[in-house]
């Protein structure tokens, strides 16, 4: 719209002085660090679904809401389903849910478009807010829209049942009872642990070594650590600009993995690590890092976070990051037995 910004830009109100009943589309798949300064300062003033790392798809949402008829207007978009629980996702999830917008979702896989491997979902919103519940289903494995199955039953649900931070779709009923008993838990991982990324390696490249013992310190990445157990750290350094840990209270988690990995060091260290790798550290100290390790790399947590978290996945890989993993619900871990699971860990 502002002519100043893009030479193309025209004004919307002077070109279609109505509202739609119908808005379709296919939101361009386009992240934040595409724009230049001036473009990122329009965006961020003239829609409130802006949030750090944002994609663009948000914004043509957005804006296609505001075009609809206030009294019948539909809108039905093909996007990336990132948002459903990305970070930048979060205000546009939330304008969903308080106006029990969303009509029906087709969840996909990768495969969609030949050109991207972006997954993909089908999201039709209805302004009538008129339904508390919605359709929704998951094909993970369609890689044609000519291949989806019209007549199969659609899951219906509820608002109430979704979360205000993230959306998770029950692939079945096994998976809908598992997340009700999950949901009970009255913590967060965030209650019991602190949960640190580590450090960029631009600005410390020249100050890192990999060979062995280069250096006073080591330095681990996602690629040394496992599930109960690391390799090798991958580098050595005498540099001072890494957040510094130790051994005795901290465990680390794998930050891009096809599966669940925590491990931790058996030696007491003091150590740095890298922004491919999580820290976390017990908040309390009748908390041990061995009932994290134990919880997170169990299969029901593994099943329970690619509910919440499998529009994340890059490829076949999950993302653990702090902002997805602090929010989850987490057993009072107060009343577990830690004696039992350390000397399982251990």
């Amino acid at each position: 719209e502002d002519k100043d910004v893009d030479r193309l830009a025209f004004d919307w109100n002077k070109n279609f002085p109505f509202k739609f009943d119908v808005v379709l589309g296919n939101p361009p798949y386009v992240r934040s660090r595409a724009f230049n300064k001036q473009e990122l300062n329009y965006l961020k003033n003239n829609f409130n679904s802006v949030e750090s790392g944002f994609d663009l798809c948000t914004l043509f949402i957005e804006r296609g809401l505001s075009l609809l008829n206030s009294t019948k207007g539909k809108l039905g978009f093909i996007s990336s389903n990132k948002f459903f629980s990305a970070k930048y996702g979060s205000k546009i999830r939330k304008l969903f849910i308080e106006n029990e917008l969303i009509a029906e979702i087709l969840n996909f896989g990768s495969g969609i478009f030949e050109d991207t491997p972006v997954e993909t979902a089908i999201i039709i919103l209805d302004i009538n807010k008129q339904h508390n519940f919605f359709k929704y289903n998951n094909y993970p494995k369609v890689k044609e829209i000519e291949q989806l199955d019209t007549n199969k039953q659609l899951l219906t649900n509820a608002y109430n049942i979704l979360p205000s931070n993230i959306f998770y779709f029950p692939r079945n009923k096994t998976d809908d009872i598992i997340i009700k008993k999950f949901k009970k838990f009255k913590k967060t991982t965030s209650d019991f642990f602190k949960l640190t990324a580590g450090d960029g390696i631009t600005g410390i490249k020249n100050e890192l070594s990999n060979k062995s013992k280069m250096g006073n310190m080591q330095v681990y990445t996602g690629k040394s650590i496992w599930e109960y157990y690391n390799k090798e750290p991958e580098y050595w350094t005498n540099s001072n600009k890494l957040k510094i840990f130790n051994s005795k209270n901290t465990a680390l988690v794998r930050e891009l993995s096809t599966k669940n990995r925590a491990t931790m060091l058996t030696e007491n260290i003091n150590f740095g690590i890298l922004n491919s790798v999580l820290a976390i550290t017990p908040k309390d100290s009748n908390i041990s890092k061995e009932i994290f390790i134990a919880i997170f790399n169990s299969n029901l947590f593994k099943q329970i976070y690619q509910l919440f978290y499998e529009s994340t996945r890059t490829h076949s890989n999950l993302r653990f990051k702090a902002h997805y993993l602090n929010p989850l619900p987490f057993p009072d871990i107060s009343k577990i037995n830690s004696i039992k699971i350390e000397t399982l860990v251990t």
